[in-house]
């Protein structure tokens, strides 16, 4: 049994590609990836990882310093288990994720994301699970204003 433990946020990483078609409208390509070790005593940990592929539209108010966005993203998630001696298990499933963020310009190349808040919905084992993401970092803009 895995009670009794004190849960914690998987370590992971967001990078999102985006061609700005027009000032304020983005094709964006998405990429994340979480990993997570469960530890179980008496028996070998559980090792998950869980993988993301998404696409989609993104719309950004440009011209202030603050830049908020909201998007619509489409794809797919691979969730790969294991447990040495017992299972090593992987699928894809159909994935979703709906939301947006914060830029804060700090230069012309370079902005903060404050934040990027994520409804994130999979459908794993013939069921939805409704999940949300958070991340925050440093965003390089490479051509454009």
């Amino acid at each position: 049994s895995l009670s009794g433990q004190r849960e914690s946020f998987p370590a992971g990483f967001n990078v999102d590609l985006a061609f700005n078609a027009t000032r304020n409208f983005a094709l964006v390509v998405d990429f994340q990836g979480h990993f997570k070790t469960f530890e179980d005593p008496g028996f070998p940990d559980i090792k998950t990882h869980i993988v993301s592929f998404h696409g989609g539209p993104r719309l950004k108010a440009r011209g202030g310093k603050v830049e908020p966005f909201v998007h619509g993203l489409f794809g797919f998630t691979n969730l790969k288990a294991e447990q040495q001696g017992f299972f090593d298990d992987s699928e894809n499933a159909f994935s979703v994720k709906a939301g947006g963020g914060i830029d804060v310009v700090a230069s012309k190349r370079i902005a903060i994301r404050l934040v990027e808040f994520n409804y994130y919905m999979t459908r794993f084992f013939d069921e939805s699970q409704n999940n949300f993401t958070f991340s925050t970092g440093v965003v390089f803009r490479l051509g454009g204003d």
